[in-house]
């Protein structure tokens, strides 16, 4: 009996080794995929790391880009309200040199003193004065 038993747990013993280095190579085997998913995991995260970088500079310089097309586009704008504020004042000024002439074309003093010296002309005298009777 004793016999049988020692083959019995010899059995059982090899059976144990059996499973004990299947264990081992299962645990073995997590441990390299754990090493190879950490290193996976850090190749990853620096990939994202990287995209993210990239993706900033890129956001950035796009950003930046239309910042000063916007500064461009102000830039004209102001140039162009400068320039029609310059001919509106030249429009005004011009303006007021036309009310100016009309102001002495039609003064009754000024039209009297071209009117005696370019035609010669003179108030009537009491004999040229005509007067007509209306009934």
């Amino acid at each position: 009996m004793r016999a049988d038993k020692r083959r019995i747990n010899s059995g059982k013993k090899v059976a144990d080794l059996e499973k004990y280095r299947q264990r081992k190579k299962r645990s073995s085997r997590d441990e390299n995929a754990n090493v190879d998913g950490a290193r996976l995991a850090r190749n990853r995260s620096k990939k994202n790391a990287a995209l993210l970088r990239n993706g900033a500079v890129a956001f950035i310089a796009v950003a930046v880009f239309v910042i000063m097309a916007r500064y461009s586009v102000i830039s004209r704008l102001n140039y162009e309200s400068h320039s029609l504020s310059k001919q509106l004042d030249e429009k005004v000024n011009e303006k007021k040199e036309l009310y100016y002439e009309i102001e002495m074309k039609t003064n009754s003093a000024t039209i009297e003193k071209e009117a005696r010296e370019k035609l010669g002309m003179e108030y009537p005298a009491d004999g040229q004065i005509v007067y007509i009777d209306v009934e």
